[in-house]
């Protein structure tokens, strides 16, 4: 077996051109469209007031005939973050019927990432030695620890350096182009173990995404400073061979970073601005206590066994209001033939420190590790949910959706879990969703006669599982299972 690392071709944006607005299409000038911008803005109003239901989103077949009556210039379609900006620049003079914050809801694709009134923003650090020694863990030498080049999440960190920075205003800038909220903001830090970061580069990252916080939220661009500090670890080139993988991930990545001219020879693999100081960082922190952007939490991700009170106290100083943290089994046995490094006394010991503390905890349960059985897997879930004290039941309802003339049942629907704390319905299926039409119309006829809260897990969803856990009985159990 023989893996090569390739050459990551993620698009990269320049500046933005003056007057455009803040978007992707950063080299989009609505004014040169002023026409046919006008004419689709003009033409989605006049359909959204034809509709019985005005609210209602176009559909997006309505969308898409709309926009091939008026291709870009004759070549391709526009896109909606292109709409919105000529809306947003012609709209005091044109006078269009429905408000800004109308006419972006009847556009917006997935209403439901920003619906709780607060935009998750996730930037990721770069890559670094791991402490951690997990057989299941992949090793993309491109990534943090844990993280794969191919998640989306992980392309638009590489596109941007890792910066901190980039990551955040871009992402701002795309949220905002196609009509989503950003004036309050959660902040997620992944990366795997933070706490295994020098702290100078922890205090420097959270403050650079600080940095960003306040100048998107002030109409300010500071991001031509940090294009010239962004890593280009997508042009690694490693070649590892199967039978011999000796080099490992950390020897790889710490010769890579040594090998940058801007890293400091030192023992800490920083380069000579990924400092900050606390102080730094609380001024930061002040200033966008009333910015017009403001960050409303902060996750970070670590182990247990790096968790104690001065790892609290230091993640309390960083402005950390939520942990996500590693349990993955709660078996000494399982912990240890997969060389977890660290025991259950460890992660209990650091739950029961940061409830003390008052942080939001996010814990990881990882199936089918190493050492691991279906039944064993369900008896740890069952342990965790009672210590959470989130109870769960398998199949326990049955809703009738449909009757013939003699009051006979046609049809019903059966959810596979149901967890009563949170009155909320789950449906697993391992068929693609194009194929599961019956299924998710099931789901939306209960939803409609019950008005019960259902979601169903796809096959997708346990494929992305698989992939991204290296879960092989998982993995061979899909293929089994493909028509």
């Amino acid at each position: 077996m023989v893996q090569e690392t390739s050459r990551l071709d993620a698009a990269r944006t320049g500046p933005y051109a003056p007057g455009v607005g803040r978007g992707p299409a950063l080299d989009f000038d609505p004014h040169q469209h002023r026409a046919s911008l006008c004419a689709l803005i003009r033409e989605v109003e006049a359909l959204v007031l034809e509709q019985t239901n005005p609210e209602q989103p176009l559909s997006a077949a309505a969308m898409h005939r709309i926009l091939r009556r008026h291709p870009r210039q004759g070549r391709g379609l526009y896109s909606h973050s292109e709409l919105i900006a000529g809306y947003r620049a012609f709209a005091p003079s044109e006078g269009f019927v429905l408000g800004e914050a109308g006419f972006i809801a009847r556009l917006q694709m997935r209403p439901v990432r920003t619906q709780s009134g607060v935009t998750p923003v996730t930037v990721l650090t770069k890559p670094f030695p791991c402490p951690g020694q997990c057989v299941f863990c992949p090793n993309d030498v491109r990534m943090p620890k844990s993280y794969l080049s191919v998640e989306p999440g992980c392309q638009r960190a590489e596109a941007n350096g890792f910066d901190p920075y980039l990551q955040t205003y871009q992402r701002l800038s795309a949220f905002h182009a196609i009509g989503h909220p950003t004036d309050k903001v959660e902040l997620i830090v992944l990366g795997g173990t933070f706490s295994f970061y020098p702290e100078s580069y922890q205090v420097w990252f959270i403050k650079r995404c600080f940095d960003a916080l306040n100048d998107f939220g002030a109409g300010r661009d500071g991001r031509a400073l940090a294009e010239s500090q962004r890593l280009s670890v997508h042009e690694q080139r490693v070649r590892l061979h199967g039978r011999d993988l000796a080099p490992g991930y950390n020897r790889v990545v710490t010769r890579f970073l040594r090998a940058d001219a801007e890293h400091a020879v030192g023992e800490d693999l920083l380069r000579s601005f990924e400092h900050a100081s606390f102080a730094a960082l609380h001024e930061a922190q002040r200033e966008n206590e009333t910015a017009r952007t403001r960050n409303v939490g902060l996750v970070l991700e670590t182990r247990p066994d790096h968790i104690d009170e001065a790892e609290v106290i230091c993640l309390r100083r960083l402005g950390c209001t939520k942990v996500q943290i590693g349990y993955q089994s709660l078996s000494d046995e399982i912990l240890s033939l997969n060389k977890r490094g660290h025991d259950l006394a460890a992660t209990r010991r650091a739950t029961r420190l940061l409830r003390q503390a008052g942080f939001k905890i996010l814990a990881h349960m990882m199936p089918n590790l190493l050492g691991a059985t279906p039944q064993s897997d369900i008896a740890e879930l069952a342990r965790v949910f009672d210590a959470l004290h989130v109870r769960w039941r398998y199949e326990p309802h049955t809703f009738v959706l449909r009757r013939d003339r003699r009051g006979h049942v046609t049809e019903a629907f059966t959810p596979d879990f149901y967890l009563p704390d949170l009155d909320y319905y789950v449906e697993c299926t391992v068929a693609r969703r194009r194929l599961t039409r019956v299924k998710r119309r099931k789901v939306a006829e209960a939803r409609r006669l019950y008005g019960i809260m259902v979601e169903i897990l796809y096959r997708a969803d346990f494929e992305t599982l698989a992939r991204r856990w290296a879960l092989r009985r998982l993995a061979a159990a899909l293929d089994r299972s493909r028509p």
